[in-house]
C-alpha cells in the first residue's frame, strides 16, 4: 500500500512538474506571439483598392483546404491549381521577419483581413434571385473566382492571395507559384458583357405554368416516366387540367387527357420534381440525331432512356423553341 502510494505521488509530481513546463512554453509562445503581432501591425501597409481600380489576379496557386494554422500546412496540404481571384485589399510587408511572423499566424484575427472574400462570378446570367437556385449542371457552367481578396506583397513581390471568407482570419490561403496575369475588374467586366450566352432557365412552379394550358385543345406532351427512367412522347387533347395536391407535392396538377387513336381518356398528376414539357399543337416528330446515337455499326443507343433521358428532354425544348415552339408548362432546370 504504501509503495502504491509512493508510486501515484511520484506520478502526481511528474505530471505537475509537466504541466508547469508547458505553462512555461505556452507563455513564452503567447509573449513571442504578442511582440510578433506588434511588430506586424506597426510595419505592414495596408491599401484599400478604389472599386475603379479592382483587379483580377489569374495564375496558378497553391491553394489550401481552408483553416491552415501556418503556411508549411498550406504547403503540405493544399494542391496546386490553376486560379483567379478579385482583389479589393493589398497587404505589404516591408520585412521577411514580418512577413514570416504572419505566415505562422494564419488563424490569428486581423483587421485587415476583415470584410472580405467570398465566390463571385462575371457571369451576367447568375443573379441575387436565382444564385441559390442553381443546379448542378448550371454551377459547373459557370466560371467562378475569388471575390474580393486580400493580396499580400513582401518587398513588393506578389506572395499570397487570401481569401478570409467573410471572417478575420486568413480561412482560405493560396500561395502564388510564378507570375499571375493581371486584368482591370472594368476590363474583364466589359468583356463578358461581350459574350452571348443563353439565359438560365429557371421554371415557374407547375401550378402556374398550367394557367396557360385550355381544356379540348392538342398538346404535345412529353414526360420522364422515374419507373422506367425513359422520357416519350404523347399526342393528347386535355379534357381538363386541375390544381391539385399529390401525396407529399403541395404543388401539383391533375391532367385528364385521351391520347391520339385512342378513346379512353387517362388521368395523371404532376408535379414540380417531375420531368415534363407540354407543347401547344401536335408537334412532328424528333429528327433522328436528337432520339438515337449510333455506337458503331448498326448499333444504336436511345437517348430518350437512363441516364441521358434528361439531358435528351432538354434537347427536346431547345429543338422545338428554335423552331418557334416554346413550351407552355416546361419543369427542367437549364
Amino acid at each position: 500500500k504504501q509503495a502504491e502510494e509512493e508510486r501515484q505521488r511520484a506520478q502526481y509530481e511528474e505530471w505537475q512538474r509537466q504541466r508547469e513546463e508547458d505553462e512555461k512554453r505556452a507563455e513564452i509562445r503567447r509573449q513571442k506571439e504578442k511582440a510578433d503581432r506588434e511588430k506586424i501591425l506597426n510595419e505592414v501597409k495596408v491599401v484599400d483598392i478604389a472599386e475603379s481600380e479592382k483587379y483580377i489576379l489569374s495564375g496558378f496557386m497553391a491553394c489550401g483546404c481552408g483553416k491552415e494554422n501556418n503556411i508549411e500546412e498550406v504547403h503540405n496540404e493544399g494542391r496546386t491549381k490553376e486560379e483567379s481571384a478579385l482583389i479589393k485589399r493589398e497587404v505589404h510587408f516591408a520585412t521577411s521577419e514580418s512577413y514570416d511572423a504572419f505566415c505562422e499566424m494564419f488563424l490569428h484575427d486581423w483587421d485587415f483581413l476583415s470584410g472580405c472574400g467570398g465566390t463571385g462570378t462575371l457571369d451576367k446570367r447568375v443573379t441575387d434571385d436565382n444564385y441559390t437556385k442553381l443546379n448542378a449542371g448550371q454551377r459547373e457552367s459557370v466560371t467562378w473566382i475569388l471575390w474580393d481578396c486580400v493580396a499580400v506583397f513582401l518587398n513588393s513581390e506578389l506572395k499570397l492571395i487570401i481569401d478570409p471568407e467573410g471572417f478575420s482570419y486568413a480561412r482560405y490561403v493560396n500561395i502564388v507559384c510564378g507570375e499571375c496575369e493581371k486584368e482591370l475588374l472594368s476590363d474583364a467586366e466589359k468583356a463578358e458583357e461581350e459574350t452571348e450566352r443563353n439565359s438560365f432557365y429557371m421554371p415557374d412552379s407547375i401550378q402556374t405554368q398550367a394557367e396557360a394550358v385550355e381544356s379540348g385543345n392538342k398538346y404535345t406532351l412529353i414526360y420522364n416516366d422515374p419507373w422506367t427512367l425513359c422520357a416519350t412522347m404523347h399526342h393528347i387533347t386535355i379534357n381538363s387540367i386541375t390544381k391539385t395536391n399529390y401525396a407529399q407535392y403541395s404543388n401539383a396538377i391533375l391532367i385528364n387527357y385521351t391520347e391520339r387513336g385512342k378513346r379512353k381518356p387517362v388521368e395523371q398528376y404532376f408535379y414540380d420534381t417531375k420531368k415534363i414539357l407540354l407543347f401547344g399543337g401536335w408537334l412532328d416528330t424528333l429528327p433522328e440525331e436528337l432520339t438515337r446515337r449510333n455506337v458503331g455499326g448498326n448499333m444504336y443507343e436511345l437517348l430518350n432512356c437512363g441516364e441521358s433521358s434528361e439531358e435528351f428532354m432538354k434537347n427536346c425544348a431547345k429543338y422545338y423553341e428554335s423552331n418557334g415552339n416554346s413550351a407552355i408548362i416546361n419543369t427542367l432546370q437549364y
